[in-house]
């Protein structure tokens, strides 16, 4: 998933991200830094039009997630 579609579904979440910034307010910077104490980082991915956005694979984002929420 591109990073900044992921960080365009999160931002409607209320609350804050890690009690750190409110989601309204996070960035593909601040999602990377919230996700790098998991072992999950972006990569370039090639898109059908040849785009290369920072993208996050599924499996890196599911083996994130606490068990119970699995």
């Amino acid at each position: 998933m591109a990073s900044w579609d992921l960080v365009d579904c999160l931002k409607d979440l209320p609350g804050q991200a890690e009690d750190r910034w409110p989601y309204a307010e996070l960035t593909q910077s601040r999602l990377a830094q919230l996700m790098a104490p998991y072992g999950v980082f972006t990569r370039k991915v090639t898109d059908f039009d040849g785009r290369r956005p920072r993208s996050y694979r599924r499996q890196d984002l599911l083996a994130a997630l606490p068990h119970t929420e699995r």
